[in-house]
């Protein structure tokens, strides 16, 4: 629905829906603001944007709530996105690590049987 709204450009609704989900208990998410945010950004609209950060500030009950109920969960959807595309660099360097550190100690430990 919202982002229905922001394509007509009728960016007031886009708040009056958000204030009607939070009157019914419906939670709001990072998800949920994403097509706003994408609005302003094509739009390069900075007075919008910070209206919006305002608002949400005030929907959500200030910063902090907005931080961890907004904020978090989003960055960590995106380290899973990443996870998710990178897994193989991620798989090589962790055993590539992992190999490292065991032939390293048992080097170590050859060298100090040597030593005795």
């Amino acid at each position: 629905m919202i982002r229905v709204y922001c394509l007509h450009d009728e960016y007031d609704k886009c708040f009056e829906v958000l204030e009607e989900m939070k009157a019914k208990g419906i939670r709001r998410t990072f998800v949920t603001y994403a097509p706003i945010f994408r609005y302003n950004r094509l739009k390069e609209d900075a007075e919008k944007q910070s209206e919006l950060l305002q608002f949400m500030y005030k929907l959500e009950g200030g910063r902090i709530n907005k931080f961890v109920y907004i904020d978090i969960p989003r960055m960590l959807y995106m380290y899973g996105v990443f996870i998710r595309y990178n897994w193989v660099a991620i798989n090589f360097l962790f055993s590539t690590f992992v190999t490292a550190v065991l032939l390293y100690l048992y080097n170590v430990r050859d060298m100090t049987y040597e030593l005795k």
